[in-house]
């Protein structure tokens, strides 16, 4: 089954290796570096971690991947938004419904 099939038939897919694992580490390290700077932010979902809204770099990557992704997915992707967050010890993010402007959304982990 295709990524667009099994996207199609489930509202979701995985996509392995869509990012280089060179690029997360670097954004990982990007990260902690805001974080280091003052520059994240604390947010009412995961009070304990710390979180960036529309980072330039972000949106960047972001808009790199729309038109990949959309052609894997078969589905016209529009970059809305970024927003990152270093999930600290102890931290949950409970089962949420984003705005609309998530109707589809992306997520990285490293």
């Amino acid at each position: 089954m295709t990524p667009a099939e099994y996207f199609n038939n489930n509202k979701y897919v995985y996509i392995s290796g869509a990012v280089p694992r060179s690029t997360c580490n670097d954004l990982t390290k990007y990260l902690f570096s805001l974080y280091d700077q003052g520059k994240l932010t604390k947010d009412e979902q995961c009070p304990l971690s710390d979180s960036v809204y529309g980072d330039p770099i972000l949106d960047n990557l972001l808009k790199a991947l729309a038109e990949p992704l959309s052609n894997q997915l078969g589905v016209q992707l529009l970059p809305t938004y970024t927003y990152a967050r270093i999930y600290r010890p102890g931290e949950t993010l409970v089962r949420h419904i984003d705005r609309e402007a998530c109707e589809i959304s992306g997520t990285m982990t490293n």
